[in-house]
């Protein structure tokens, strides 16, 4: 199912996702007793990730009984300003009470290969072989990118591991990143995009079939895909419904 929302405002649209969040959150957790979330990284996310710090969500949400990763991370330590581990450490984590072992972080100050493996470890280990999360949360780039996956890069192809490093020429730099083969094994997935200058690239992926984007690979199997816009970035996607 793919299921289209748009909102007045960002903060509208922040405010849908932290309730989204918080239902599936207590359906996961009701039908399996924990809620597996990963997380992205970014500006926006960031406003989302202090709303859930705070008292309002966390009596909504059972942190105790959640598993928290990234979907992509750049290569760079957790305390640097680019760190999406270390955003989302300052603006919730730090914030909630859950147990150290259920926030499962990549290591980047291994090689990029080695650090993707790792992590790619870590998840099998605490969540099993074939990990199926509750929920990914992702964004959207004006050039089609999300997650670590970007235009051109050799990510794109892989068909066998869940977590990839991947160089990434635009920004002269390594990240390490989920997969689409990851992405699509998920319960829901869920796109976070505000803005105006996001409105472009949401015509493209909503309304046309070209170019190959790569948020097009992502199409979960056999889960719910929702794409949470505001109004600017909806501005030139003609919604019915």
């Amino acid at each position: 199912m793919t299921e289209i929302k748009i909102y007045e405002s960002p903060q509208e649209t922040i405010d849908g996702l932290a309730g989204l969040i918080s239902q599936i959150s207590q359906q996961a957790i009701q039908k399996d007793g924990k809620f597996t979330i990963a997380l992205s990284g970014g500006n926006t996310p960031k406003k989302l990730y202090r709303l859930l710090a705070g008292k309002e969500y966390q009596q909504k949400i059972n942190w105790q009984k959640s598993w928290i990763t990234w979907s992509d991370e750049r290569y760079v330590a957790p305390t640097d300003p680019e760190s999406n581990v270390g955003m989302a450490m300052d603006a919730l984590i730090n914030q909630i009470s859950i147990p150290v072992n259920q926030v499962l972080k990549p290591d980047t100050s291994l090689k990029p290969d080695v650090s993707a493996k790792k992590y790619e470890k870590v998840l099998v280990d605490s969540l099993g072989p074939d990990p199926r999360f509750d929920l990914i949360l992702l964004g959207l780039g004006e050039d089609g990118h999300t997650a670590s996956l970007f235009p051109g890069t050799d990510i794109l192809h892989e068909k066998t591991a869940m977590i990839k490093e991947v160089f990434v020429p635009q920004k002269n730099t390594f990240r390490i990143s989920f997969t689409s083969q990851l992405i699509n094994q998920a319960k829901n997935v869920a796109f976070l995009v505000i803005g105006k200058e996001k409105a472009g690239i949401i015509n493209q992926l909503l309304n046309h079939s070209e170019p190959p984007y790569p948020a097009r690979l992502i199409h979960p199997n056999q889960g719910n895909l929702y794409w949470l816009l505001d109004t600017g970035a909806a501005s030139i996607h003609n919604h019915k419904g």
